[in-house]
Parts: C-alpha cells; sequence; structure tokens
C-alpha cells in the first residue's frame, strides 16, 4: 500500500495557483499501483476553478541505470473544479528518489484534455510504503 503528499504551483498571466495533492494506492504488481487522488485547486481568480479534483490513475517505475533513480510513468483520468470540461486525461512522466520507508517524487504532469488540455504542471511531494513493493 501507499499514500502520497505533494503539491504544486503554476504560474500564469501574472497570478499563481496552487495545489495540495494526495493519493492512496496499492501495488498490483512490483512495479505498478493502482490509485485514487484528491486535490484541493486555489488561488485562481476565476473561482469556477478552485476547489476539490477527484480521480485514479496508475503509476509504473523501474530504476534508471545511470542514476540512483527511478524513472516512473503514471496516467490518471480526474474530474477537475471548471465550468466546463470538467474532465481531464493526464500523463505524467517523472523521477523517484527511494528513502528507507518511501521516495521523493518529483514528476510533469501534461493535460492531454480538459479545461487546462495542453498545460503542464511540475509537482512534487513525498510517498509513504505501508509493507510491499516500491
Amino acid at each position: 500500500y501507499l499514500a502520497f503528499l505533494g503539491g504544486n504551483l503554476n504560474r500564469a498571466d501574472g497570478g499563481n495557483t496552487y495545489a495540495l495533492n494526495t493519493r492512496v494506492g496499492k501495488f498490483i504488481g512490483e512495479r505498478l499501483d493502482i490509485s485514487a487522488n484528491a486535490a484541493i485547486n486555489g488561488g485562481n481568480p476565476v473561482s469556477d476553478y478552485n476547489g476539490l479534483t477527484l480521480g485514479a490513475g496508475m503509476r509504473y517505475n523501474k530504476p534508471l541505470s545511470f542514476a540512483p533513480l527511478n524513472g516512473t510513468l503514471a496516467a490518471k483520468l480526474e474530474r477537475i473544479p471548471a465550468p466546463d470540461a470538467g474532465l481531464a486525461f493526464l500523463l505524467s512522466p517523472g523521477v523517484s528518489y527511494f528513502t528507507s520507508g518511501g521516495s521523493l517524487d518529483l514528476f510533469i504532469d501534461f493535460a492531454l484534455s480538459g479545461a487546462f488540455r495542453g498545460g503542464r504542471t511540475l509537482s512534487v511531494g513525498y510517498t509513504v510504503y505501508f509493507g510491499g513493493g516500491r
């Protein structure tokens, strides 16, 4: 099992938006996990874009031979706060540095659909692992 806590900060049109992200999941293979995701979004001057994001995703990780890191690739489907196009599909490549009880994660979300289609978000966070694979 795993639990993730992280966040991101976006700068656009002279303003900042932010999100606090959480994820809980289970490994279904040595390197593959599935999870439920939730986030609180804020800072957007248009209040329709602030609020709760809910979704589901899966993530695959593989050790990189040239560094003490794992490469990761996630796919997520999320319901985002937006007046239109509230369902988003995201691909999230990144890297993870494993510690004794978890991993420090850095990844980029590429919004392939939804209100933020074409957008990119850099996120950082920490994943805790509860007895099992990574």
